[in-house]
């Protein structure tokens, strides 16, 4: 009977002495996995930091190349002869260059300082747009055919600074949707790009696989 008495001590003894240790060891292993997923979230929020970072970069980038661009046809134009085979053929180089230094531009379209469109598709902008100003601006997305596109205006001026036209330009947005695809999510996370009014330009949906541009 005593010897059973003595072998339930040590029994409860070696719970005792052993329960905290498996608590202890528990809850380091919690602490531990709850760090881990945290830094996993906080390295996939700094890329998507990473990534509207260089969006960005693209946007201005391409509204940098226009403004380059409109210096140069300033420059080059045949003055008073907008509709001259010499200055079409200033204008289709102009824009050549363009799309192969930049193969997101998708159309150009310049107009003269009466808002008259000279060259590519017409655009409706008043002839005094940036009269007062050496700027241009990015405007806001619009949605052809499922494909977002935002339009970049920059105004040409000679190296006099004189304003002899504005040239604006259609940026393709698809490739936004590309990029998304190459951020790692989390299961059913979902990433959006939205524009400056809210709409949606591009959405991942990690749950259901999918990956596309336009509206939700």
């Amino acid at each position: 009977m005593s010897l059973n008495l003595r072998a339930r001590t040590r029994i409860i003894l070696a719970i005792a002495a052993i329960l905290p240790a498996l608590a202890i060891g528990s809850l380091t292993i919690y602490r531990a996995n709850t760090e881990v997923q945290s830094e996993v979230i906080r390295g996939r929020l700094a890329q998507v930091r990473a990534l509207a970072s260089s969006l960005d970069q693209t946007v201005q980038g391409a509204r940098h190349s226009l403004e380059l661009a409109a210096a140069w046809w300033a420059d080059e134009r045949k003055v008073d002869e907008t509709v001259s085979p010499d200055s079409k053929r200033v204008m289709d180089r102009l824009w050549r260059r363009l799309h192969r230094e930049l193969p997101i531009f998708r159309g150009l379209s310049i107009l003269d300082v009466d808002g008259r469109t000279i060259y590519g598709e017409p655009v409706m902008a008043a002839s005094s747009l940036g009269a007062h100003s050496f700027g241009g601006f990015v405007g806001d997305v619009v949605f052809d055919q499922g494909t977002p596109y935002v339009p970049i205006v920059t105004q040409a001026r000679s190296r006099t600074g004189e304003r002899v036209g504005v040239l604006v330009a259609r940026l393709d947005l698809s490739f936004v949707a590309d990029a998304i695809a190459e951020v790692p999510l989390g299961t059913n996370a979902r990433l959006f790009v939205l524009d400056g009014q809210g709409a949606a330009i591009a959405h991942r949906n990690q749950a259901t696989g999918t990956n596309s541009t336009g509206v939700i």
